[in-house]
């Protein structure tokens, strides 16, 4: 099976085109991320429902409440 390998640019936020709902959009590759992150905006246009709730803590220590989303058996917190 051949695999597609991604490049980086050193010092560069590593971004990748993605498709969700039949539309391009970009993404953020957060290698240590244990959850993706949707921005709320996009979750409307997807028409995405909210599905609860869940308790984030950033690297600095911040507890924040997110909003959870699923798509296509994903979930997804509401960010920024």
């Amino acid at each position: 099976m051949s695999r597609n390998w991604l490049s980086f640019v050193p010092n560069r936020v590593p971004i990748v085109p993605v498709r969700m709902g039949g539309r391009r959009y970009e993404a953020i590759i957060d290698t240590g991320a244990f959850i993706s992150m949707i921005s709320p905006r996009l979750s409307v246009r997807l028409g995405l429902l909210r599905q609860g709730q869940q308790r984030v803590v950033s690297v600095h220590g911040d507890i924040r409440t997110r909003d959870l989303v699923f798509r296509e058996g994903r979930l997804y917190l509401l960010g920024l």
